[in-house]
């Protein structure tokens, strides 16, 4: 007798994973990655730059404009939280950073999709 094996798709082992490396979903030139955050280079000028991992486990150190995130779609499904609105901004060197590192340095209106209103002052 047959039965009948589902085997899982390479998205549902990518969202598996991610959740397990508390990373969000990328793709580096098309290529599935996981983000785990923002870096800085300042050894000659200061530059930005994202670490990922490869699904092959190989981790590398990119160009911003080379990541392109994949769960967008999800986060204009609920209410976006922006940067100036979320609890996890914090401030250093006169920049606003966000303290649980989903995206570095931020700009008020940035949002990264992981977000929670802070709240208001009674």
């Amino acid at each position: 007798m047959r039965k009948n094996i589902r085997f899982k798709t390479l998205r549902e082992v990518w969202l598996e994973q991610a959740e397990k490396v508390n990373g969000r979903i990328c793709k580096v030139d098309g290529e599935p990655a996981f983000f785990h955050r923002w870096v800085q280079d300042d050894r000659i000028v200061t530059q930005t730059f994202a670490l990922v991992e490869l699904l092959d486990g190989s981790v590398k150190k990119v160009a911003p404009e080379k990541v392109r995130f994949c769960d967008r779609e999800e986060a204009e499904d609920s209410e976006e939280v922006k940067c100036k609105d979320c609890e996890f901004l914090m401030f250093s060197d006169f920049e606003g950073e966000c303290s649980k590192c989903y995206k570095g340095i931020v700009s008020p209106n940035d949002s990264c999709g992981k977000g929670k209103r802070r709240e208001a002052k009674r």
